[in-house]
């Protein structure tokens, strides 16, 4: 078995791993449709950010090691590049949240904002590190691969891969090669995000439902794979996770703080801070 096939057994095997524990901790038990306060905070932590975040993240660093995928490709950029696209990806974020539901009570209430956000964080962290950084990324890879002989491309003689983001569209430097790889690593983390949510509690896991969470997020797989940044990735991506729970569940439970759920979201976003600069940042590749 060569090297690229290991990556892509290993990137697939997270996703499995991953969902397996969704499906164990709150499909198998329809957790969502009951109140069980101790099984949701099981699911954010173990589903979510031990296996979702911790683990995935760590999974990704052969993958790094092998010069296969890099760390900006994967989103991790400086803090003068998170700062920016984090805020644009708020500003979206809200203006979506407000012009979706104008009469819902969620959107003039900041504790009931505050109570989802903070509930659907882990996960969207966890789908976002799953479903398009290890898994989809990786695939954009696999194409680019597929497509550039090494002798063909001096650039990999450098260790480096060519894949699209807004500076070299700014700049021009558009390639078939990085469209159709960015195209093709956008598709598997969407369809891969869809087929995740039959692990869910219904009505997630219905058909219909999964094929209507796939149209949203194609504006997550822009901020990804375009942005190439992926703090923003996950605020969007969870602003698009308070639209849809925020539309379909009773709100009027959620005017009080759960600081609980806001505690475990605070520690989610620490655990991929931590992740950031411990698993992937300090990661040796064969070029250096």
């Amino acid at each position: 078995m060569n090297n690229v096939a290991k990556l892509i057994i290993i990137s697939i095997s997270v996703y499995v791993i991953w969902t397996f524990a969704t499906y164990i901790l709150e499909g198998r038990v329809d957790l969502l449709q009951r109140v069980d306060p101790i099984g949701r905070i099981e699911y954010a932590v173990i589903a979510n950010i031990l296996v979702g975040s911790i683990f995935a993240l760590m999974m990704l660093r052969p993958s790094l090691r092998a010069n296969f995928v890099t760390s900006k490709q994967l989103g991790f950029q400086s803090l003068r590049r998170i700062i920016i696209p984090v805020v644009i990806a708020i500003a979206i974020g809200f203006v979506l949240f407000l012009t979706s539901n104008p009469a819902s009570a969620a959107s003039t209430n900041a504790t009931v904002i505050t109570n989802i956000f903070a509930q659907t964080l882990p996960t969207s962290i966890a789908e976002v590190v799953v479903c398009w950084a290890v898994v989809g990324t990786v695939s954009e890879s696999v194409v680019h691969l597929k497509m550039h002989r090494k002798d063909d491309n001096p650039d990999w003689k450098k260790g480096a891969i060519l894949y699209l983001d807004w500076t070299s569209i700014r700049r021009r430097k558009i390639t078939t090669v990085s469209v159709l790889s960015l195209i093709m690593g956008g598709i598997v983390s969407i369809v891969l995000f869809g087929i995740y949510h039959f692990a869910h509690s219904p009505p997630f896991n219905q058909p219909h439902m999964v094929l209507f969470l796939m149209m949203p997020v194609i504006l997550t797989s822009v901020f990804y794979f375009i942005g190439r940044e992926i703090y923003s990735t996950i605020t969007i991506h969870n602003f698009l996770a308070l639209i849809g729970v925020s539309g379909s569940i009773d709100v009027t439970a959620l005017t009080q703080p759960l600081y609980p759920v806001i505690i475990i979201a605070f520690i989610s976003i620490l655990v991929l801070i931590a992740s950031d600069v411990f698993l992937i940042r300090r990661i040796k590749t064969k070029s250096e």
